[in-house]
């Protein structure tokens, strides 16, 4: 598996999970514009907004489809419930997970340093903590 990967180049496929639940809009939307904003080849990853029962459901589902991510809702389960719901509704040619909590951002180069990381280290774990 790991030999196949490297023999891609860089075509692999990573999906984007972010679960969300009551944020402020304001917050959310800077979320997503650092997703839209990497770096890296935008067709490599696809993103999921995974919406636990926010009270406001439209503006999440609007906000996620005028970025052009997918759009899940779910009645209020629980954060770990809501990662599951994405790795459960990831593209079949998935093969990393990354969530982004939806008041956080990343820097424009995140995805491709973790991509570069991943190439040159395939021993390695990639984590980062939340804090």
């Amino acid at each position: 598996m790991l030999r196949k990967f490297l023999k891609k180049k860089f075509k692999m496929k990573i999906t984007i999970g972010v679960p969300i639940f009551n944020q402020k809009t304001e917050h959310f939307r800077e979320c997503l514009d650092s997703i839209k904003n990497q770096t890296c080849n935008q067709q490599i990853f696809e993103c999921i907004i995974l919406d636990d029962g926010s009270d406001n459901k439209e503006e999440v589902e609007e906000m996620a489809k005028e970025f052009g991510f997918k759009y899940i809702y779910q009645k209020n389960a629980g954060v770990g419930a809501a990662r599951q719901a994405i790795v459960d509704n990831a593209s079949k040619e998935t093969e990393y997970i990354c969530f982004l909590s939806s008041d956080d951002i990343w820097e424009p180069e995140f995805l491709e340093t973790m991509i570069k990381t991943i190439k040159e280290h395939p021993e390695k774990i990639l984590y980062s903590n939340y804090y």
